[in-house]
């Protein structure tokens, strides 16, 4: 199609406008011609624009200088778009031609010349609908409406003129390509009309994203609303790091330290979002992923708004799948969302607002099928405890522990003499639900408690964005956000509200300014200042007075808060109530971009800095947490049978396994950023475009106001504490040595004040190339580098932070759950025990010669326009990620493999040589240790982990994509797309960071030594391979159709049938998604290595997946519930790995199919207003999704099973909006 023609009539055929953009070449080469050209340049043809008075100089500059000033960080990042072309006829190329840019809706106007390459430019546009106008004298004068500039889009418009008067008017009519011609970036607009026509289950904008190609979205599919920041933020674009993308709000970034969205605007105060997969202009940065660039929307020279009101009746939700399997009903539920906006002008063309609202409540059911133990058991009596094979599970007395073999005595009847229960125990169990499915009064393993849970959420928004235009030259526009929802955790304890629940409080403040400054007809400045935070504030709705109890009452008394203490019997469902506490999120910055076109170059320089940060005070688990494994009911202390052991019998007994209650400080963590960048947008010729960019990053660690902060791990040095392990203790290593090995802290001794290693200057390449074959046809390509952020929590360092850890022997205990801190609770010393801090109890630290997380990105892909206003492309997205997070700590205290050796003898009590030694925490207090607690490498720690943070995984990602689109002409347009993909890294702990929808937890890292740097078995490829957010194939089909009847269309064009059956719209989103690996682990772990992981072995020849489809089998029996086959696999014995792979090779969690539905009718009630009904059906066949088996852990009795839908059940809501 080539340069854009002028037709000589009004009535010319449409044309469509040819986009370019760049991509590639010699950085220093563009840094040389700019300097040459910026005198230049000015000297060409002047620009026929009145020359403002100085006043509006000085008004930038006092703003520019107020913003620096203001700025305590910023974030160079944009949502301004562009228009650039070149004017010529056909002899060559105009210079001096005036060419002029208004937005329809405003009337407000830009104008520029082209300058000697007769080329123009017009930067920093705001997202809209314009008007170009071109005229020189003589030359017939050019006109091109209705061209829309979307978020960061920049379009190239070459104008041919012809010669004749410049009274004459040409008017050019067409629609913009299809195909992509100014960048090879990749991504797409998610425009208002498809926001609000596509099906949507609550109106999220971010979460649209995933019908975009190489979208994977993790997340919970019931979390979706305002109020879920961190499930909604789990997506991963092009093969980036999920909950690492940045989300940006007109152009400062509305993402928190943890890189997740604090704010979900409404699609009332949004223009459009362009979702950015892989971006190649150095403008961009700070993300390990994407972008999600969002623009407010403005107001205009007419007053117009809208109002809306959706409706989800408890009638139109559809029945649970298991509820409906087991013959239950729905809880009461409902879902009510109301909003709307209005906007105009304050001075016409030249001041506007915008002004939106939205709020929802709801009471939406989730479900749980829950183990928890029968009245029997409660009671001591297991006799009809069994398997699920239905072999009997004998309890044993850990008092009657062999010291030599570690046999045990099973408890006569399989039951506990009521001498023998603890009264903790019993008072934590009553309040456990009881059983209410099935036969209660038996206990095989499997579920046997079906609740559901309807918490009432509320969320509410309200934005408003004021752009004033002082002049051409000057623009300033302002935008703010409240956002505020209260979000109760789900109970399934009615009963015992303070032993299951809890409640989040967020508000969130977004204020951003935007100042544009036409410097001349060739430079336009742009600045920005942002701020935004998020609070996340956990009261305590339900206090408890632990007490009642009757722990001893020094522990009772000690407690920070009084609640209800976190119980984890394993295979049984347990206790937990989020603890008492606020984090605030905080971040703002300031940015500047000139933008100077010389020739047939646009270059870009800018700078921008920004801090983001946390405040943090939490109480956590102040009634302690405890874990109840079964270890002391087995038949054997290291060694127990499969139908031995119960966590429940544990618990009644008071023998806790494990055990930590922590005591907080207050703390304020920040990082620092600040880049500058160069971008360069060079036309080489009317075919070929390159962008070529350099971005210059600097971000410090991690650092803390106060210096509360650990920052190393001193391993060499002899630890203050004195103590030496004696010689001849450790079989393999007799000789003695002293203890060594503490805590760095912030400025003291010389460290360091931040965490970590990163480079002080971080380089970020980018590069693109945009070729046109033809009219239609255009090849792309391009790369990038960028620096991914850390996904930081607040951080508590050991010392100002004090875990006190229970103390416990793995064959006879110790330690009882009615006094489980006998020494006391352990006090905050801050940094003053320096390398002893922290004594029986672990520690944690941030790798100090950790990197900074990089991820490079390319693409290739070819486009071809069809006819009917279709395009076709096929391409390859890549991405390599290095020095990413394991997202698993690494225990440096874990014993080497190769005392496995020892068996049985690890776990033999020897005499303790931290006994009575000041410092030593609670092991000062027992003169006996097990042996495997001093051949650990720093033993001052005792059982308990020294855990490093890392960055050194690495990842890889191919995908290949076809896609076809249609533009919503001729009754029909929409996306079509298929993507096939594969992931491969080595973050081990990857679930830990949030899949939902994987079918197990992260099964964590077997030997920690393959992952110590300067280790003898250091490989940290050991665990590469498909990784566990893989997900091969992806195919999405979002067709949006007019009905053909109506005026305007082909049938009912006039009269009652005309109204009835006119402004009927339907659009579907169907999607098909690959499922997840799965990975199983097993319990209890009897390596007593300390850390080391352990895997179950694999039985040959036996298929792990169960036969047949699980929903089918669920349907015809809903106690076939197993998706993997306990056959399968075996108990590794005690002081073996196992010889599971990472990963079950070519297993999967079932696929994810879904189709959802919105029929839109359009009422015109007068010329200028009309209503919508819309009835929207989601999950219209009722395909279940479900979510992690109940436990992946072989050993489990609730193994392999499929318990809990992930998706929404088949559901409509109503929506009723006016429009004016």
């Amino acid at each position: 199609m080539g340069p854009l023609k002028a037709d000589t009539t009004e009535d010319a055929p449409a044309k469509s406008v040819r986009i370019e953009t760049s991509v590639v070449s010699g950085f220093s080469r563009t840094v040389s011609a700019f300097r040459r050209t910026w005198q230049a340049d000015r000297q060409i043809v002047p620009a026929p624009i009145k020359e403002e008075p100085v006043r509006s100089g000085r008004f930038v500059v006092a703003v520019l200088l107020a913003v620096l000033a203001a700025s305590a960080d910023a974030a160079g990042q944009s949502f301004q778009g562009g228009l650039r072309g070149t004017i010529r006829d056909p002899q060559g190329v105009i210079p001096g031609a005036t060419v002029s840019l208004t937005n329809q809706e405003t009337s407000v106007p830009r104008e520029t010349v082209s300058n000697t390459a007769g080329e123009y430019s017009f930067p920093g546009i705001p997202p809209g609908i314009y008007t170009v106008r071109a005229a020189v004298t003589g030359f017939k004068s050019f006109e091109r409406q209705d061209v829309r500039i979307s978020t960061q889009q920049f379009l190239t418009l070459d104008i041919v003129l012809e010669v004749g008067a410049v009274e004459e008017r040409i008017t050019v009519v067409a629609e913009a390509p299809l195909i992509e011609t100014s960048n090879a970036s990749t991504g797409d607009v998610l425009d208002k009309m498809t926001l609000e026509t596509l099906p949507s289950i609550s109106r999220m904008v971010f979460l649209v994203s995933n019908t975009v190609p190489t979208v994977t979205y993790t997340g919970n599919p019931h979390m979706n609303r305002m109020q879920d920041q961190t499930e909604a933020s789990r997506l991963a674009l092009g093969g980036g790091i999920s909950v690492g993308n940045n989300y940006l709000l007109d152009g400062f970034p509305i993402t928190d330290l943890q890189n997740r969205a604090s704010a979900s605007p409404s699609i009332e105060a949004l223009e459009d979002l362009k979702v950015q997969v892989h971006t190649y202009d150095a403008e961009m940065g700070r993300t390990g992923g994407g972008m999600f660039n969002a623009t407010a929307k403005s107001g205009t020279n007419r007053f117009h708004g809208a109002g809306f009101l959706l409706m989800r009746p408890g009638a139109l939700i559809g029945q649970n799948f298991f509820l409906k399997l087991q013959g239950r009903p729905n809880a009461s539920q409902f879902w009510r969302n109301a909003g709307g906006a209005i906007g105009g002008p304050i001075l016409k063309t030249r001041t506007f607002f915008w002004a939106a609202a939205e709020g929802y409540r709801d009471g939406l059911t989730q479900n749980g099928n829950l183990h928890v133990p029968t009245v029997a058991e409660r009671n001591g009596d297991f006799s009809a405890l069994t398997d699920s094979s239905g072999r009997p599970t004998i309890i044993c007395d850990p008092l009657t522990t062999d010291p030599v073999t570690g046999a045990r005595q099973p408890f006569p009847g399989n039951r506990i003499p009521a001498n023998r229960i603890n009264p903790v125990g019993a008072n934590i169990v009553k309040y456990l639900p009881l059983p209410n499915t099935g036969t209660t009064a038996l206990d095989n393993g499997s579920p046997n408690y079906v609740a559901d849970s309807t918490p009432n959420n509320l969320g509410q928004q309200v934005s408003g964005k004021i752009d004033h235009h002082f002049n051409e030259k000057v623009a300033l526009s302002g935008v703010y956000l409240y956002q505020y929802t209260e979000e109760p955790a789900i109970s399934f304890f009615p009963d015992a509200p303070f032993a299951q629940g809890g409640q989040n409080n967020r508000p969130v403040h977004v204020t951003v300014v935007n100042n544009t400054y036409v410097i001349n007809s060739s430079t336009v400045l742009t600045l920005r200042y942002g701020r935004n935070t998020f609070d996340d504030i956990t009261p305590l709705l339900y206090p408890f007075d632990a007490h009642t109890l009757g722990f001893n009452r020094a522990f009772a008394d000690a407690i920070p808060v009084q609640r209800f203490p976190v119980i984890t019997p394993t295979g049984y469902q347990g206790t937990s109530f989020t603890g008492q506490g606020k984090t605030h999120f905080y971040s703002q910055g300031a940015n500047g971009t000139l933008t100077k076109l010389a020739g047939a170059h646009s270059f870009k320089v800018g700078a921008d800095y920004r801090v983001l940060g946390v405040k943090a005070k939490t109480y956590g688990n102040s009634a302690g947490a405890f874990t109840f494994s079964g270890q002391f009911t087995g038949s054997n202390a290291t060694s127990p049978s499969s139908t031995s052991r119960n966590a429940i019998a544990d618990l009644l007994l008071g023998y806790p396994s494990a055990g930590s209650i922590p005591i907080n400080p207050e703390i304020d963590d920040y990082v620092n950023y600040a880049s500058l960048y160069v971008q360069d947008d060079y036309r080489v010729s009317g075919r070929l475009t390159l962008n070529y960019g350099l971005r210059l990053e600097h971000e410090t660690g991690l650092a803390e106001r106060d210096n509360q902060l650990a920052v190393g791990f001193d391993t060499t040095t002899v630890n203050p504490l004195n103590v030496t392990i004696p010689a001849g203790l450790d079989p393999l290593h007799p000789q003695a040595r002293q203890v060594k090995g503490g805590l760095l802290y912030a400025g003291v001794n010389g460290a360091p004040t931040r965490q970590g290693d990163p480079p002080a200057i971080k380089p970020s390449p980018r590069a693109g190339l945009v070729f046109r074959f033809d009219n239609d046809t255009v090849l792309r390509g391009g790369y990038g580098m960028f620096w991914a952020p850390w996904n930081y929590s607040a951080v508590t360092s050991t010392g100002y932070s004090q875990t006190t850890t229970l103390t416990q022997n793995n064959n006879i205990p110790v330690t009882s759950i009615d006094n489980p801190f006998p020494g006391g609770l352990l006090q905050p010393t801050g940094n003053s025990l320096g390398l002893a801090s922290g004594a029986s109890s672990g520690v944690s630290f941030f790798d100090p010669n950790g990197t900074a997380s990089r991820v490079q990105q390319y693409s290739v892909d070819l486009q071809r326009e069809l006819p009917g206003n279709t395009s076709l492309g096929i391409g390859y997205v890549g991405s390599r990620g290095d020095h990413l997070n394991f997202y698993s700590a690494i225990n440096f205290n874990q014993l080497p493999v190769e005392y496995l050796a020892l068996g049985r003898a690890l776990t033999a009590l020897v005499p303790n040589p931290f006994f009575g030694v000041a410092g030593a925490g609670t092991l000062a207090s027992q003169a006996t240790v097990q042996l495997n607690s001093l051949l650990v490498p720093y033993p001052q720690y005792g059982l308990n982990a020294v855990s490093m943070t890392s960055p050194g995984a690495h990842s890889l990602y191919h995908a290949a994509v076809l896609q076809l689109r249609k533009r919503v002409i001729g009754g029909w347009g929409g996306n079509f797309s298929y993507t096939y993909s594969r992931l491969e890294d080595n973050q081990i702990g990857q679930f830990g960071s949030g899949n939902y929808l994987a079918f197990a937890a992260a099964p964590g890292i077997v030997d920690n030594y393959n992952y110590v740097p300067g280790s003898g078995n250091f490989n940290p490829d050991v665990d590469y391979g498909p990784s566990l957010n893989d997900m091969p194939h992806k195919i999405v089909i979002a067709p949006i159709v007019d009905l053909p009847f109506g005026p305007g269309r082909a049938f009912a064009r006039q009269g009652w049938l005309s109204h009835m059956a006119g402004g009927w719209t339907v659009a579907i989103v169907a999607m098909v998604q690959s499922g997840f690996p799965i990975p199983v682990t097993q319990t209890p772990n009897t390596t007593n290595l300390n850390g080391a992981g352990q895997r179950p072995n694999l039985t040959p020849g036996v298929d792990p997946l169960m036969a047949g489809d699980v929903t089918d089998r669920l349907r015809n029996n809903p106690a076939d519930n197993l998706y993997l086959n306990p056959a399968a696999f075996s108990l590794a014995p005690a002081f073996t790995l196992g010889n599971a792979p990472f990963i079950l090779q070519g297993v999967r969690s079932p696929a994810r199919k879904s189709v959802d539905l919105a029929i839109n009718k359009d009422v015109p009630t007068t010329r200028t207003t009309k209503a919508t009904l819309r009835l929207e059906v989601i999950n219209v066949f009722n395909t279940p999704w479900y979510t992690r088996m109940a436990s992946a852990s072989v050993g489990n009795a609730n193994f392999g099973q499929v318990t809990t839908q992930a998706n929404y059940s088949r559901f409509a809501q109503i929506t009723v909006r006016f429009a004016w």
